[in-house]
């Protein structure tokens, strides 16, 4: 059982079981932004490492070429030029994992503050502002990572959700009974991470609203 089959299945009009409920509703979505960052940064790692191992390899065919004097200039030249060409991709990959490193501590840091984006807002504006603001920030300062996240809190108090909800925008806060504007469980408003939302948060509105979605797709 996968949460992607379930909001599938949901995404059908067919009802969830209780086992199924209990499963979404003890699914947390930060788990797999995790795990999909790690897999991520794994992937980064090993190609810094191949680079790495590439570069010295032709490093010591290079010396090896000069030592012997056997080697045209032409083929001295070539590893050369490798060598150098593997040195600027090994220097490029090593960036772009410092860089996922950072936005990964920025992403941990928001959630734990949970801060999230507010109804409305769009995901890409939201994030380029978490972005922006914590721009040039020592994330190994946690002193420094709170003052900055309290400073865009009251920079931005339309884009954040209120009391840690986000998209799904119950009336109310999380376990009331106000339904969100949007059927995030309709096939044409679907959307995964909402109906998870309002499955922890509010378990009988989302049941309203996959009944709701069902009778859709009958009719």
């Amino acid at each position: 059982m996968t949460i992607k089959e379930l909001m599938a299945k949901v995404a059908k009009g067919e009802t969830l079981t209780d086992e199924e409920r209990t499963f979404a509703g003890n699914y947390d979505p930060q788990k797999d932004i995790d795990a999909a960052a790690g897999a991520a940064r794994k992937k980064a790692e090993q190609e810094r490492d191949g680079f790495k191992t590439k570069v010295e390899e032709l490093t010591a065919q290079l010396a090896e070429a000069q030592k012997s004097g056997t080697a045209s200039d032409a083929t001295i030249k070539k590893l050369q030029k490798d060598v150098a060409d593997l040195m600027k991709a090994n220097k490029e990959s090593a960036e772009r994992l410092a860089a996922q490193a950072r936005a990964d501590a920025i992403r941990k840091a928001v959630s734990e503050a949970k801060i999230v984006c507010a109804k409305g807002i769009s995901q890409s504006l939201f994030d380029n502002a978490v972005s922006a603001a914590f721009e040039g920030v020592d994330m190994a300062n946690a002193d420094v990572v709170k003052a900055t996240l309290d400073k865009f809190k009251g920079d931005n108090p339309a884009m954040i959700g209120v009391d840690g909800v986000g998209g799904v925008g119950t009336q109310g806060k999380p376990g009331g009974t106000g339904l969100p504007a949007v059927n995030p469980f309709s096939k044409k408003t679907f959307n995964l991470t909402e109906g998870i939302k309002l499955m922890q948060e509010n378990p009988e509105a989302a049941k309203q609203l996959q009944e709701a979605a069902k009778a859709e797709t009958a009719s």
